[in-house]
């Protein structure tokens, strides 16, 4: 008679034991078995070494194979173990990560959730992939990333939008052109509209991504602040909205004066 995991077919000799092989095995309890005449089979998604009273299946992160000299292997990247079956008879198979998870070691039994402002639209990922400019993912496990309202912005990887920074406005948040403004408030103290910018008053102006605009500047006048043309004048004390003619026996020879000079005789 033989031990638990060796067989043989002379039940005479003790010394004839030969150990099962990988992927069979045979057990002492079993009355059927007492002569040890041949080793079982493993169930199918079951595995055992040489000599293997029992069969058993994988452990976490790894599978089952049919190779008898390397049963159990690890899952590869991009990949976790799952259980099939309960009990003695479960056995592991490898399934790819779902979207919005990642893994990129072998041999895991669990694949990690993408965290906030990160995606993967792909299943099998070795990594997730940052949102792009004004795309936000404000909780985990994402396969896509959210587009920011109107009026909101947010760089690369980020987990939500910030309103548009005063001077800029719309979506994306662009600057302000030259004669416009955005404040961060209004004299009221309440919110301005990130989505638009504001066209600054007749007689004002402003640099591009402007918070706030600036009355004209001498010389100039009006819309935009054009500069007067010759023969007018602004001073820094005129009204801002419009050049003013020279007075008799004065002129201005170039545009953009502040002043009128008294004319040479003759």
């Amino acid at each position: 008679m033989c031990q638990g995991g060796k067989y043989s077919i002379e039940t005479e000799r003790i010394n004839s034991c030969t150990k099962c092989l990988a992927g069979t095995f045979i057990t002492d309890d079993e009355v059927e078995y007492v002569n040890h005449l041949a080793c079982l089979p493993c169930q199918p998604g079951l595995v055992s070494a040489d000599g293997a009273l029992f069969c058993y299946g994988c452990s976490p992160g790894k599978h089952n194979t049919s190779n008898t000299t390397e049963p159990c292997r690890d899952c590869p990247r991009g990949y976790m173990s799952e259980a099939v079956g309960t009990g003695p008879e479960a056995w592991s198979t490898c399934v790819e990560c779902n979207k919005g998870h990642y893994q990129e070691l072998s041999g895991q039994p669990f694949c990690l959730p993408c965290i906030p402002g990160r995606h993967q639209p792909e299943k099998g990922a070795l990594k997730c992939e940052d949102c792009g400019q004004d795309q936000f993912t404000n909780v985990t496990s994402q396969s896509i990333c959210q587009q920011c309202d109107d009026g909101k912005s947010a760089i690369n990887g980020s987990a939500s939008c910030l309103p548009c920074p005063p001077g800029e406005a719309g979506t994306p948040c662009v600057p302000c052109l030259a004669g416009e403004y955005r404040p961060s408030k209004t004299e009221q103290g309440e919110e301005t509209d990130p989505t638009i910018c504001l066209s600054c008053p007749k007689g004002w102006t402003s640099d591009s991504a402007s918070a706030k605009c600036i009355v004209c500047g001498v010389g100039t006048a009006g819309n935009g602040c054009q500069p007067c043309n010759k023969g007018e004048y602004r001073g820094r004390i005129d009204n801002e909205t419009t050049c003013l003619n020279c007075p008799a026996g004065y002129t201005s020879e170039t545009q953009g004066s502040g002043l009128c000079l008294p004319c040479i005789p003759g």
